[in-house]
């Protein structure tokens, strides 16, 4: 089974190809830093980006508790992602649209605007 589910997989990857591939994810994940930046997380960034994933880093200045709060409250929202060191991290599929990486910037400012803000 698992041998037929990987053949598959790779007849996948050789039909859209690599780079269209990076293309895709890349336009995902742009559409999400530039969501959260339009929301003014901005700080949550970290420095550097790359073209498949992105970590977000609640300031500093927010107790280390919040992080693991805004966890809980995105996965009772179904939302996939790792939580390692206090940053979420955040790796589309393909099947994730630019509008669902957008919808998800926006929840994540909502929760956000939920705590109190820094000085």
């Amino acid at each position: 089974m698992r041998l037929a589910m990987a053949e598959a997989a790779l007849a996948q990857i050789l039909t859209w190809n690599v780079p269209s591939i990076a293309a895709a994810l890349g336009e995902r994940i742009d559409a999400f830093i530039n969501a959260l930046r339009a929301h003014g997380l901005e700080n949550w960034l970290p420095p550097g980006e790359v073209a498949h994933f992105c970590a977000l880093q609640p300031p500093q200045c927010l107790d280390t508790q919040w992080a693991q709060t805004l966890a809980a409250a995105l996965r009772n929202e179904d939302v996939v992602f790792t939580l390692r060191h206090g940053r979420l991290r955040f790796a589309p599929h393909l099947h994730v649209s630019i509008a669902q990486m957008q919808a998800l910037a926006t929840r994540i400012a909502s929760l956000a605007a939920t705590h109190e803000p820094c000085a």
